[in-house]
Protein backbone atom coordinates (compact mmCIF):
# COMPACT_ATOMS: atom_id res chain seq x y z
CA UNK A 1 0.00 0.00 0.00
CA UNK A 2 2.87 2.87 1.09
CA UNK A 3 4.67 1.76 -2.55
CA UNK A 4 1.57 2.52 -4.16
CA UNK A 5 0.54 5.66 -2.33
CA UNK A 6 4.38 6.90 -2.93
CA UNK A 7 3.33 6.30 -6.75
CA UNK A 8 0.49 7.90 -6.60
CA UNK A 9 1.51 11.00 -4.51
CA UNK A 10 4.48 11.20 -7.88
CA UNK A 11 1.36 11.31 -9.95
CA UNK A 12 -0.46 14.02 -8.12
CA UNK A 13 1.96 16.46 -7.46
CA UNK A 14 3.59 16.50 -11.21
CA UNK A 15 0.14 15.78 -13.02
CA UNK A 16 -2.30 17.41 -10.66
CA UNK A 17 -0.22 20.14 -8.55
CA UNK A 18 -1.89 18.59 -5.45
CA UNK A 19 -0.91 15.80 -2.61
CA UNK A 20 -1.78 12.78 -0.75
CA UNK A 21 -2.69 13.04 2.67
CA UNK A 22 -2.55 9.71 4.69
CA UNK A 23 -4.78 9.37 7.92
CA UNK A 24 -3.49 6.25 9.67
CA UNK A 25 -5.87 4.07 9.96
CA UNK A 26 -8.34 6.09 7.74
CA UNK A 27 -7.49 6.28 4.39
CA UNK A 28 -6.03 8.58 2.05
CA UNK A 29 -7.05 11.92 0.10
CA UNK A 30 -6.13 14.41 -2.28
CA UNK A 31 -5.53 18.07 -1.16
CA UNK A 32 -8.20 20.65 -1.91
CA UNK A 33 -6.39 23.68 -2.73
CA UNK A 34 -3.42 25.75 -1.39
CA UNK A 35 -4.79 26.27 1.95
CA UNK A 36 -4.98 22.52 2.69
CA UNK A 37 -1.59 21.30 1.10
CA UNK A 38 -0.17 23.89 3.07
CA UNK A 39 -1.98 22.78 6.43
CA UNK A 40 -1.44 19.24 6.11
CA UNK A 41 1.83 18.37 3.49
CA UNK A 42 4.03 21.17 4.26
CA UNK A 43 3.48 20.84 8.37
CA UNK A 44 4.20 17.15 7.70
CA UNK A 45 7.26 18.31 5.29
CA UNK A 46 8.82 20.43 8.40
CA UNK A 47 8.52 17.97 10.91
CA UNK A 48 10.32 15.08 8.42
CA UNK A 49 13.13 18.15 7.41
CA UNK A 50 13.04 18.88 11.41
CA UNK A 51 13.75 15.00 12.20
CA UNK A 52 15.98 14.55 9.49
CA UNK A 53 18.29 17.47 10.60
CA UNK A 54 18.68 16.45 14.19
CA UNK A 55 19.76 13.05 12.48
CA UNK A 56 22.14 14.74 10.86
CA UNK A 57 23.59 16.15 13.95
CA UNK A 58 23.77 13.28 16.08
CA UNK A 59 25.55 10.82 13.04
CA UNK A 60 28.29 13.87 12.69
CA UNK A 61 29.00 14.13 16.74
CA UNK A 62 29.67 10.32 16.19
CA UNK A 63 33.00 11.16 13.89
CA UNK A 64 36.12 11.91 15.74
CA UNK A 65 38.84 14.42 13.71
CA UNK A 66 41.69 12.83 15.71
CA UNK A 67 40.96 9.72 15.89
CA UNK A 68 40.12 9.78 12.07
CA UNK A 69 43.25 11.48 11.09
CA UNK A 70 45.11 8.41 13.17
CA UNK A 71 43.16 6.06 10.94
CA UNK A 72 44.09 7.63 7.87
CA UNK A 73 47.55 7.68 8.93
CA UNK A 74 47.65 3.72 9.71
CA UNK A 75 45.93 2.90 6.15
CA UNK A 76 49.08 1.74 3.96
CA UNK A 77 47.17 1.38 0.60
CA UNK A 78 47.68 5.31 -1.06
CA UNK A 79 44.80 5.15 -3.03
CA UNK A 80 42.59 4.15 -0.33
CA UNK A 81 43.83 6.47 2.54
CA UNK A 82 43.87 9.40 -0.30
CA UNK A 83 40.00 8.42 -1.10
CA UNK A 84 39.51 8.74 2.74
CA UNK A 85 41.60 11.66 3.10
CA UNK A 86 39.46 13.45 0.63
CA UNK A 87 36.91 12.39 2.38
CA UNK A 88 38.12 13.70 5.71
CA UNK A 89 38.84 16.94 3.99
CA UNK A 90 34.75 17.01 2.65
CA UNK A 91 33.70 16.49 6.40
CA UNK A 92 35.69 18.93 8.15
CA UNK A 93 35.12 21.89 5.54
CA UNK A 94 31.36 21.62 4.76
CA UNK A 95 29.59 18.72 6.79
CA UNK A 96 30.68 20.44 10.24
CA UNK A 97 30.15 23.73 9.68
CA UNK A 98 26.50 22.71 8.07
CA UNK A 99 25.89 21.14 10.79
CA UNK A 100 26.46 24.06 13.09
CA UNK A 101 24.30 26.60 11.06
CA UNK A 102 21.64 24.09 11.63
CA UNK A 103 21.22 25.21 14.90
CA UNK A 104 20.49 28.64 14.19
CA UNK A 105 17.41 30.50 14.24
CA UNK A 106 16.52 30.08 10.15
CA UNK A 107 16.74 26.30 10.41
CA UNK A 108 13.95 23.85 10.76
CA UNK A 109 12.12 24.78 14.04
CA UNK A 110 11.95 28.75 12.53
CA UNK A 111 9.56 26.92 9.82
CA UNK A 112 6.89 25.88 12.48
CA UNK A 113 4.05 28.47 12.86
CA UNK A 114 3.71 30.16 15.89
CA UNK A 115 1.36 28.81 18.45
CA UNK A 116 -2.07 29.25 17.49
CA UNK A 117 -2.55 31.90 20.30
CA UNK A 118 -0.12 34.69 19.02
CA UNK A 119 -1.89 34.39 15.64
CA UNK A 120 -3.56 37.46 15.24
CA UNK A 121 -7.36 37.04 13.17
CA UNK A 122 -8.88 40.00 11.83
Amino acid sequence: MRSAISRARNVMRIKYKQDIVTIKGVGARATIGSSDALQTSVMREVITHQRSCQRLKETVALISSEELTKEIAAIKDPEIRDGLQIAKDYFEEYLVKYVKTLDKATTAAALLPPPASTITTA
